[in-house]
């Protein structure tokens, strides 16, 4: 199988919806690793779900973890441009011939019983923890997808399980309120976990979670009460279990991130706690040194600055809007588009900027797109002035053609149209990346 006819493969697994139904989710996804000779307890996993900032989570843990010269597989998801960047071994994407040969490797064995039930996630885990045992990694970094019960990698028992911020998300399949939401996210804290890091500041989740902590055996660590970052004249203070940390900086800009990178520090002390030799200087250099594509990322196009962010859900567009107040950038247009899930009006609601023309194009993620009255609607509901394209060429040009000298443009609403945006138009030669 070459590598065109591996991504033909692996879209055929787009549309599926998995049945959760007595957790045939969780049965079928045993019976992959088992099938491939994956014994998913003989990893060390670090699992973090939340509704916003697990990526960047991950992405801060994965940072320091190379400092240190410590061997780890890094899954993440969606990708931005390309399924390669939801695979990483110590920080290098897995390679094109690497990925084609372990779907064709899937694609020889599995037969299609053990393929009938088994949804797009499912696809993923396989591959990634098939090419984490090729690489010889036993140290795991995993980010879930919207939930935790209901996601099939709920069949691990994470070392450390990580909760970030929680709010209301992918309601349809999660539930209505904040404590169901919960529920399905802390079923990922397992008998075997050694410690739950409870990285939110919701109040609800916060008072669910403490239920938890009165009857489990993992070591329960909140934010604020636990361990805390804070912001000052020399940067960043973070205090946590055993250490102190001043003057840190980010690789990450938003305000936001600070709670990303507290969870993600808390998180490396627990492996310190586990036997894993992370110094103190690891810690600074891997926060400082992170790159992680699309979370506030500048760029430069034609004299034109360009914020792409994948905020994708109205507590993380508050935040952005938040820290782009912060930095002084002050969009004169922005490129969005909606997926299905979210409530159109609520997303712009919490980016609401009046003085800006929104440009909206279709979701590139055609199975999620939400339709155009839908979208139209919210924005007369919101009082936004707007301009709705089919094909996101032309929402490009109309977004660069209405901006004057000296105005920005920013791009968010979803990392499906910020990978998109990115594959389009800063392609490798056109890059121009933003001084910093």
């Amino acid at each position: 199988m070459d590598y065109a006819a591996c991504l033909n493969y692996i879209e055929t697994f787009q549309k599926r919806k998995a049945s959760r139904e007595n957790g045939r989710h969780l049965q079928v996804m045993e019976a992959l690793l088992q099938r491939f000779g994956i014994d998913h307890r003989a990893f060390d996993i670090v699992q973090i779900t939340g509704s916003c900032g697990k990526g960047s989570t991950a992405a801060f843990v994965s940072s320091v973890l190379r400092e240190a010269g410590i061997a780890h597989g890094l899954f993440t998801g969606p990708h931005l441009s390309r399924y390669e960047e939801r695979f990483a071994v110590d920080g290098k994407m897995i390679s094109p011939d690497e990925l084609a040969a372990i779907v064709s490797e899937i694609a020889e064995i599995a037969s299609e019983a053990d393929m009938r039930d088994a949804g797009h996630k499912h696809l993923m885990t396989l591959i990634a923890f098939l090419w984490f045992k090729k690489k010889r990694v036993r140290l795991i970094v995993y980010e879930n997808g919207a939930g935790g019960a209901s996601d099939p990698s709920n069949i691990f028992e994470p070392l450390v399980a990580c909760l970030t911020e929680i709010t209301l998300d992918h309601t349809k399949l999660l539930g209505d309120t904040i404590e169901a939401i919960t529920s399905d996210k802390s079923a990922i804290i397992k008998p075997e976990t050694k410690w739950a890091v409870c990285g939110m500041r919701n109040e609800s989740a916060r008072r669910y979670l403490q239920t938890l902590e009165a009857r489990s055996k993992a070591r329960f660590l909140f934010i604020d009460r636990d361990y805390a970052m804070a912001s000052g004249p020399a940067g960043l203070t973070y205090t946590g279990g055993n250490i102190a940390l001043r003057g840190l900086r980010l690789g990450l800009k938003g305000k936001h991130q600070q709670q990303n990178a507290a969870n993600a520090l808390r998180i490396i002390e627990c492996l310190r706690e586990a036997g894993f030799a992370i110094c103190e200087r690891d810690m600074v250099r891997g926060l400082a040194r992170v790159d992680f594509p699309g979370r506030m990322e500048e760029r430069q196009w034609e004299g034109v600055p360009v914020i792409l962010d994948g905020a994708h859900n109205p507590l993380e567009l508050k935040a952005l809007k938040e820290s782009l107040h912060a930095a002084g950038f002050h969009p004169a247009v922005v490129l969005t588009s909606f997926v299905s899930g979210k409530n159109p009006a609520d997303m712009l609601e919490a980016l609401a900027l009046p003085a800006a023309h929104y440009v909206v194009v279709p979701s590139p993620f055609a199975a999620r797109r939400v339709a155009r009255t839908e979208v139209e609607a919210a924005f007369r509901t919101c009082g936004l002035s707007y301009t709705y394209h089919e094909e996101l060429e032309d929402a490009w040009t109309d977004a660069l053609r209405r901006i004057k000298s000296g105005e920005g443009l920013l791009v968010t609403g979803s990392l499906y149209l910020v990978g998109a945006v990115r594959a389009r138009f800063f392609a490798e030669r056109r890059e121009k990346v933003a001084s910093r």
